[in-house]
């Protein structure tokens, strides 16, 4: 049994025996000693700062070198094959060129803030910079990952799907 609640069982006897007796006797708590919080510091707000530190990294990456680069073209290239094949699956005649994707005379394309890079990377960071073991962030990065891309694609063919129907 630990020392705390060894004293906790006692003071409840105490009082037991003192509330027989008529006469509440006023025990003294102990002062209750502060928190070491070691090297870390505060790890909420080490989440916070690290968070919004990266975060502005990010987007210093995403604007100068990101956008307008090889691979970000193909990223989005892909995203809309991706959405043409969905969306043709469902029934549609779509075509894609590029960044774009058309169907019976509407067309949309895939532009910055279309990509869902910035959400991966707000769940990428808040994951990483999260106060827990290492090995718990894994699972988490890689089905949120996942996800995100997935919910990117369905809203890229939602969005023409959409537009078809309010032409109709």
């Amino acid at each position: 049994m630990g020392k705390n609640s060894r004293k906790k069982r006692e003071r409840r006897e105490q009082r037991a025996q003192q509330a027989q007796k008529g006469k509440p006797k006023v025990v003294a708590k102990e002062e209750s000693k502060p928190e070491k919080k070691g090297r870390k510091g505060n790890p909420l707000l080490r989440f916070v700062v690290l968070f919004l530190v990266l975060i502005g990294i990010f987007h210093v990456i995403y604007y100068e070198w990101i956008i307008g680069s090889a691979l970000f073209d193909a990223y989005l290239m892909h995203s809309a094959r991706i959405a043409g094949v969905l969306l043709k699956l469902s029934g549609l005649d779509v075509n894609t060129f590029q960044d774009t994707l058309s169907a019976r005379g509407f067309s949309i394309s895939i532009k910055v803030g279309c990509d869902g890079l910035r959400p991966m990377a707000i769940l990428v960071f808040a994951v990483l910079t999260f106060p827990v073991k290492g090995r718990l962030k894994w699972p988490g990065l890689g089905w949120g990952l996942g996800l995100l891309l997935i919910l990117n694609i369905l809203r890229i063919a939602s969005l023409l799907w959409i537009g078809l129907k309010s032409r109709e």
